[in-house]
């Protein structure tokens, strides 16, 4: 058994206050995969990953610890993949496929899971009127973070591509190292989580006024599902983004974090509604700490803390970039992410069932709570590479032609910024909750944020 740590644990109660909190990955291709091979795959991952054959079970916490939930691995269920035909198109506008998988992506990406009775991940295997084949991959939070999302859609078109070609992937279970956050206190020791304390007291003057200011949407329902939008930044207009990035001594997070600022203000100030702060939720990956490999922590490892911009610096490139990169260099030089951390595990560590109340209390409160980030945004980086540098582009043969991504969100928080770079494209998905924002509108902020980067970093914008 795994047991779930404080972090996963509270994605489990978000889970069953009704909040959904889980993500899905689209890969499109062309080309028909035999579905036996596919199974053989999905087994072999399972084989080395057993989180992907494993259920929830409750515990009794006196004989088996404190979470009183663990991941048990089930070895006499299958647990997919599921196959879904396409239907022949009957009238009307014929769509692309990268259209038809989106609407599969946002349609299985939303449905509920039954995590005593399936695998916090699942594949969905969608079979073209064509010869094109999508694979979605979907995960649940209480299990797995974007980090193991990216890990294991990689092992996943890997050992597709090897048994495509008659080899025999490697099936041995890799080395799991425990779900549980304390470890990262004891790995950083005193001496770490002082520094920690030091930089959170001196980052903390940032956060003016203390009262965060949610995004201004109008919320239609609070139990929606969650729809996405899309930009690309092509490989060669990226190189010039990260160029003149460099040349003003930021990172591209550092700007997309500015553009991100900016670009909401903007949107809010087009509604009459005026911002005194944006306060970015961002999740950090924790691993480093422990200097765990990816492959070795398949779980959640992560913790989001937040970046505090006022709306009185936008105006000033510099003033904003130094605001930006004063705390994001205080995030990445200490342990500072882990005060956010030992500040969550005392909240999320009560009573599960008071936990779940207050998630669901969320629901029925008639204002956003002023706790409530801005929005999130997270940047997984350059995903599907391998040691030698190259990047994973062929499924059995055939070239990977398409990707999506769409996190799970909702109500408070109604949309979140997901980036991933893929052949040194960046992959811009802002995900939102249909029941509070509009396709179109989450379509406007999405092409914002993107030309608030570039004419942040004086690099010529973008058409479409």
């Amino acid at each position: 058994m795994q047991v779930l740590s404080v972090i996963e644990r509270f994605f489990l109660a978000a889970h069953e206050a009704g909040l959904g909190l889980g993500a899905a990955f689209a890969i499109g291709f062309e080309g028909r995969l035999p579905r036996e091979l596919v199974r053989e795959a999905w087994n072999i991952l399972g084989d080395r990953y057993p989180i992907v054959r494993s259920v929830l079970v409750r515990r009794r916490w006196l004989e088996h610890g404190w979470s009183g939930f663990a991941w048990k691995e089930v070895y006499e269920r299958e647990f997919g993949p599921v196959f879904v035909v396409e239907a022949q198109a009957s009238g009307g506008v014929e769509e692309s496929f990268a259209e038809r998988l989106d609407r599969a992506l946002e349609e299985h990406g939303n449905r509920p899971m039954d995590l005593e009775r399936q695998p916090p991940i699942e594949l969905v295997i969608v079979e073209g009127r064509g010869s094109e084949t999508g694979l979605l991959i979907r995960i649940h939070h209480s299990a797995l973070d974007g980090i193991a999302l990216a890990v294991l859609s990689q092992d996943l078109v890997e050992i597709v591509d090897e048994l495509a070609r008659g080899l025999r992937p490697d099936r041995r279970q890799k080395a799991i190292a425990p779900r549980g956050m304390g470890q990262y206190f004891r790995a950083v020791g005193l001496r770490g989580m002082l520094a920690a304390w030091i930089a959170h007291s001196r980052v903390g003057r940032w956060n003016r006024p203390r009262v965060n200011e949610p995004l201004p949407v109008r919320w239609r329902s609070r139990r929606s599902p969650t729809l996405s939008v899309k930009r690309v930044i092509p490989s060669d207009r990226f190189a010039e983004v990260r160029a003149a990035a460099r040349a003003r001594a930021i990172s591209f997070n550092d700007a997309v974090l500015a553009a991100v600022a900016r670009a909401v203000v903007a949107y809010a100030r087009h509604r009459n509604v005026r911002m005194r702060k944006v306060t970015l939720a961002v999740p950090m990956n924790l691993r480093a700490y422990r200097h765990l490999d990816p492959r070795e922590s398949v779980a959640n490892q992560g913790i989001a803390v937040e970046i505090h911009v006022s709306a009185r610096w936008l105006d000033d490139r510099d003033e904003l970039i130094h605001a930006i990169r004063a705390q994001t260099r205080a995030l990445k030089a200490t342990p500072l992410p882990l005060v956010t951390l030992a500040r969550s595990m005392m909240l999320f560590g009560l009573p599960y069932r008071w936990v779940v109340r207050s998630m669901r209390s969320v629901l029925t409160r008639r204002s956003v709570a002023r706790t409530t980030p801005t929005l999130t945004v997270s940047n997984v980086g350059p995903i599907w590479q391998r040691p030698d540098g190259s990047t994973a582009e062929h499924i059995g043969g055939a070239r990977v032609l398409y990707t999506r991504h769409v996190y799970q969100c909702g109500y408070p928080m109604p949309a979140t910024l997901a980036m991933y770079t893929y052949r040194n494209e960046v992959q811009m998905e802002m995900s939102f909750a249909e029941g509070g924002l509009a396709r179109i509108e989450a379509d406007e902020l999405l092409g914002r944020i993107r030309d608030e980067l570039f004419a942040l970093l004086s690099v010529p914008t973008l058409d479409g």
